[in-house]
């Protein structure tokens, strides 16, 4: 699934998904890719990661935690 449809699934939002749970609404991160491989791969590095560490890294790249969604809009 493509950054882009992820964003718009949150118009037609499962109510048992995790953003539905935990009322996540803003894009502060993302990475691009053409290869679905390496970005299963990065995925899977991301979640082996402490809380503290994920934050340095939006904190390194959107250090005032802005929502990137509009800038992914066609």
């Amino acid at each position: 699934m493509t950054l882009y449809a992820v964003c718009m699934s949150r118009e037609n939002l499962n109510p048992n998904s995790f953003t539905a749970k935990y009322d996540v609404h803003k894009l502060v991160y993302y990475e691009h890719t053409t290869d679905a491989q390496v970005a299963i791969e990065r995925e899977k590095q991301l979640k082996g990661w402490n809380r503290a560490r994920k934050n340095a890294l939006v904190n390194s790249v959107n250090p005032s935690w802005q929502d990137l969604y509009e800038s992914i809009l066609p």
